[in-house]
């Protein structure tokens, strides 16, 4: 049985979530803007000292739970930072409530066919018999899609490998695949289609958004991820909406706590992870030992043969980044362990940053959704399954 047409949010409903979401993270941002990782005494500890000595005080079996657990972590410090409890009534939303379709989606990973199967079973059969897989890859969601609903589809890509791939895996299918960088706006006409978006990341899932309202498509399915990709020099976030107020921007640094819990992440992603926190952490403290800097250096993502390299491997990437030249002799082992305690402090007190990004993921969420709705169109915003599966687990829904 398929999931009916949703409900529609009333932009009443729409403006209001918006609003309140945007003025707790006003209120707060003394609390979730500062970086811990770049400053370990960020100017919260000395307004907030018990709340300090809680997270300070959490051994490695809570610690590693509460970034996994952005919910419990969020009732954790509630009793410290109360806007946390006032904010658990906004983040509730509708969810799926279908059984499981049953769609057999191959050549993917056991999460990401579950993914798939979760987002076709949240939507409604489509108006059109045609539709389009934004920024789709190889056409998984595609190939579901055709097997659940016998839509006609265009998989649209800017990777020329991942559609050739495509093409090889939908032989005997109706499925097109086109070469198209979305970012530099549609080449082709795209009337008539129904538009579907599982993960398109930051600037691609807007251009979706712009895509449907300028060419007028039936309907929109949409699933937003890693809202800071793909924005340009700046990686800053600005809102759409006309009618709440008051309106947002994020900067890069806010769009990567938007989606920084660890809910899905392997054992050994949180391990590499850990370590180059570790790492950078010791880099810090030796660029400010060695050249006299009182402020955090800043660098960049290192490929995982620095990042197994240990410290000096790390030292001398870092340094060569920013034309710096190392002394030698290095004494590795010493900066390693002041970068271990330091990196234990900082992610305990970077645990009220992620406190917040939930909050800041639907604030973007629900511009973009009443931005829908000034266009004209029924809006609805819900989970598509649970976040142990995905927690970028919310669907934007829209049509005529």
């Amino acid at each position: 049985m398929r999931s009916p047409r949703p409900q529609a949010w009333a932009p009443a409903a729409l403006a209001a979530r918006g609003a309140a979401l945007q003025s707790l993270l006003t209120e707060t941002e003394a609390l979730w803007a500062p970086k811990p990782f770049e400053d370990l005494s960020p100017p919260w500890a000395e307004t907030h000292p018990a709340l300090m000595a809680f997270l300070d005080g959490l051994g490695d079996e809570a610690l590693t739970h509460f970034e996994a657990a952005p919910d419990d972590l969020r009732l954790a410090l509630a009793p410290w930072v109360p806007a946390l409890a006032e904010a658990a009534p906004l983040l509730v939303l509708p969810g799926s409530t279908t059984a499981p379709s049953g769609v057999a989606v191959s050549h993917v990973s056991a999460r990401k066919r579950a993914q798939i199967e979760a987002f076709i079973n949240a939507l409604p059969r489509p108006e059109a018999e045609t539709g389009i897989d934004w920024c789709g890859g190889k056409g998984h969601l595609s190939r579901a899609l055709h097997q659940w609903f016998g839509l006609r589809l265009c998989v649209v890509d800017k990777d020329q490998a991942l559609l050739t791939a495509g093409q090889a895996l939908a032989k005997g299918l109706p499925l097109r695949f086109e070469n198209r960088d979305v970012l530099r706006g549609p080449s082709a006409p795209l009337e008539a289609h129904s538009l579907f978006a599982l993960h398109a990341c930051g600037a691609l899932h807007d251009a979706a958004l712009t895509a449907v309202i300028g060419q007028n498509l039936p309907s929109l399915a949409l699933a937003p991820c890693c809202y800071g990709l793909h924005r340009g020099a700046t990686g800053h976030w600005e809102s759409w909406a006309a009618t709440t107020t008051p309106s947002a921007a994020f900067d890069a640094s806010a769009l990567r706590l938007a989606v920084a819990d660890l809910a899905t992440a392997p054992a050994g992603v949180r391990a590499r992870r850990t370590r180059e926190l570790e790492l950078r952490q010791a880099f810090d403290a030796f660029q400010r030992a060695t050249w006299g800097r009182n402020a955090y250096l800043p660098c960049p993502s290192f490929p995982a043969s620095v990042i197994d390299g240990g410290f000096e491997a790390f030292a001398q990437a870092a340094a060569r980044h920013h034309g710096l030249a190392l002394p030698s002799p290095i004494d590795a082992g010493r900066w390693l362990a002041l970068g271990r305690s330091r990196a234990a402090l900082a992610r305990r007190r970077s645990l009220l940053r992620l406190a917040f990004g939930r909050l800041i993921e639907l604030r973007i969420i629900f511009d973009r959704a009443l931005w829908l709705g000034e266009q004209g169109r029924n809006v609805a915003v819900s989970t598509f399954c649970d976040r142990s599966l995905s927690p970028r687990n919310v669907m934007i829904k829209a049509w005529r």
